[in-house]
């Protein structure tokens, strides 16, 4: 039994080495701001048992004084990856890898809104404006 502990103790550090080169996924990254740094964008995995799923992502905006502005209580569920970005007009995207389907949220008047963009980068939403680039990648 010693001898597996102090195994273990020695590589201790070797194994914290290597889970920090580890590197994320660029469009799951949270916390993340802006562009405009006004804002912060955390996508944290909420343990939430419902509708059959047991985690959920969460979105949560906050300002640069890390305020609680907007928080999603829906979700999207966990056991599917959601990929996200900010735009340049300080709009949160999302991605729903399970069904395909993108999200954005916008400041409107000082109130955050979540909003259905489109699927399969159709726009069914009659916004103006399209899903960014960067959304999608995932290398």
């Amino acid at each position: 039994m010693k001898k597996y502990l102090v195994t273990l103790i020695l590589l201790l550090p070797l194994l914290t080495t290597l889970s920090a080169c580890v590197p994320t996924k660029p469009n799951q990254t949270s916390p993340i701001y802006s562009e405009s740094k006004k804002y912060i964008l955390t996508v944290p995995m909420v343990k939430e048992k419902r509708d059959n799923y047991t985690h959920w992502w969460k979105v949560a905006i906050s300002d640069s004084d890390k305020n609680l502005l907007y928080k999603d209580e829906v979700g999207f569920p966990a056991r599917f990856n959601v990929y996200w970005c900010w735009d340049e007009n300080d709009r949160v995207w999302l991605h729903n890898s399970d069904n395909g389907k993108v999200y954005y949220f916008e400041n409107v008047g000082g109130k955050w809104l979540k909003k259905y963009w489109g699927a399969g980068g159709v726009n069914e939403s009659g916004a103006t404006f399209s899903e960014p680039e960067k959304l999608r990648r995932k290398d």
